[in-house]
């Protein structure tokens, strides 16, 4: 059950997994596409999850195109941000994957068998066209996963409240009618739900249902959260994940 934890969020289901680490920052955080509102976020995150100060953190991030690609990334330290990339996979420890979002979906996947976790942006293109599927299949041919062992959740977002559409949009998902509600006092436009059309995509990939979970907040009528749809602004929200140092898969 995702919760406000300190300034930011977290998903409780993660505490299953000693070593994984993760978070969702709040509006209140600052601006995590400022570089030094970012470095002061992450420094305090090390340190209150009780992260290793001796040993050079290795930060993932990319430009996000909206898109559906998926890269494998290994421990380096710094700052590594990746072209063309919507999504990320690593089981090395200290590798802190991160997107920024001010309405996307942001999707945490962890494979605890085989000790993988996953990060992805699921705007509506990225959605539409598959990433979440796109980074199971990736996983299960390099790691050996087993999807029904997988469990997603997925952060805060523009729920289906407030996340309006035109049609041609709409058209995108007429594989996914159930996610769709017309708005009888704005014709050709509708209501979009990404979280019903993901836990959709994720159930035919084979995760079970009760390892599916979803943030119960909405970015855009929710103010604790910065929200392009609402405020046309600039400013993002962090997502993060990573599998601390010291905790390695035995084995």
């Amino acid at each position: 059950m995702w919760r406000k934890a300190g300034a930011g969020f977290r998903d409780d289901c993660f505490d299953r997994w000693p070593g994984v680490e993760h978070c969702f920052t709040s509006g209140g955080q600052g601006d995590m596409a400022d570089a030094r509102d970012f470095h002061g976020f992450f420094r305090g995150f090390q340190v209150r999850r009780g992260q290793r100060s001796d040993v050079p953190f290795s930060v993932v991030g990319g430009d996000r195109v909206h898109g559906t690609g998926v890269e494998t990334v290994r421990y380096a330290p710094g700052v590594r941000i990746f072209g063309e990339t919507d999504g990320y996979l690593t089981r090395d420890p200290g590798t802190a994957l991160t997107i920024m979002s001010a309405d996307c979906v942001p999707v945490y996947v962890v494979d605890p068998d085989h000790s993988v976790v996953g990060l992805l942006h699921a705007g509506w293109r990225g959605t539409v066209g598959g990433i979440l599927p796109n980074a199971l299949r990736r996983m299960a041919r390099q790691f050996g996963t087993k999807i029904r062992r997988v469990f997603v959740s997925l952060g805060p977002h523009a729920r289906s409240c407030c996340y309006e559409v035109r049609e041609d949009t709409a058209r995108a998902f007429g594989k996914y009618p159930f996610a769709l509600r017309a708005l009888a006092d704005r014709p050709g436009s509708f209501r979009l739900d990404l979280s019903a059309v993901l836990r959709s995509q994720a159930m035919g990939c084979g995760v079970l249902p009760k390892n599916f979970c979803v943030a119960p907040f909405c970015t855009v009528h929710d103010r604790r959260f910065h929200s392009y749809r609402r405020d046309k602004t600039r400013k993002r929200m962090c997502a993060l994940i990573m599998k601390g140092i010291g905790h390695e898969k035995k084995g």
